[in-house]
């Protein structure tokens, strides 16, 4: 994580918060809309964010775990990628029963090539009962993208809570049920596994922020 992305993680929120998170923390009842003309505006931008980066307390990003921190910062798009890889090892079994040619087609167009091969890649980290083999392809494309957003979800409560304030203000997961407590600790070892392969193909980099 370089200087300046731990920098705008902690002190300059509104350069990559999702509005319709921020809204609520700016002003109650704000709309998300106004929340992102706000955060966009030469003039409030930075008025704004700095009360964002208040109402999210502050912590000391070095204290993180560089894999930790890196995820943290990293854009919503990377988060999202991999909850969807992390789902799809949790569901690797499932994923490894897919055998046929044309199965495997129709499963790679659903859920990706690149989720598919963390699968098998990454197949000792998925855990014991995930589910029964078999079931038809949407289903599984269902269950990856439910349990991945629910390992990612593991993986912020791990965080400070400043830390994972912020990521939950980028990272905007409609609310699911938790794991089981003794899911989270594998579900964590997925996301951080996926998160170090990602991370050190420099595909972590924090955007700068938005034009208006």
């Amino acid at each position: 994580m370089s200087e300046a992305t731990s920098l705008a993680f902690l002190h300059d929120p509104g350069a990559w918060a999702d509005p319709a998170g921020a809204a609520a923390l700016i002003v109650p009842g704000l709309q998300p809309e106004t929340a992102r003309r706000l955060l966009h505006s030469p003039r409030l931008a930075a008025r704004a964010s700095e009360l964002l980066a208040a109402r999210l307390g502050h912590g000391n990003s070095e204290a993180l775990d560089p894999i930790d921190g890196a995820l943290a910062t990293a854009p919503a798009d990377v988060l999202e990628a991999i909850a969807f890889s992390a789902g799809a090892v949790w569901h690797a079994r499932r994923v490894r029963a897919v055998v046929l040619g044309a199965d495997v087609a129709a499963l790679c167009h659903r859920c990706g090539e690149a989720a598919r091969e963390a699968a098998l890649r990454h197949a000792g980290l998925a855990p014991d009962d995930a589910a029964a083999l078999g079931g038809p392809l949407d289903e599984l494309e269902a269950d990856i993208a439910h349990d991945g957003r629910r390992c990612v979800t593991a993986w912020i409560d791990t965080l400070p809570a400043w830390a994972a304030a912020r990521v939950r203000l980028k990272w905007r997961s409609p609310p699911l049920p938790p794991l089981p407590d003794a899911g989270k600790p594998p579900a964590v070892r997925i996301v951080r596994t996926l998160a170090r392969e990602t991370c050190a193909a420099e595909t972590c980099a924090a955007p700068g922020r938005p034009d208006a």
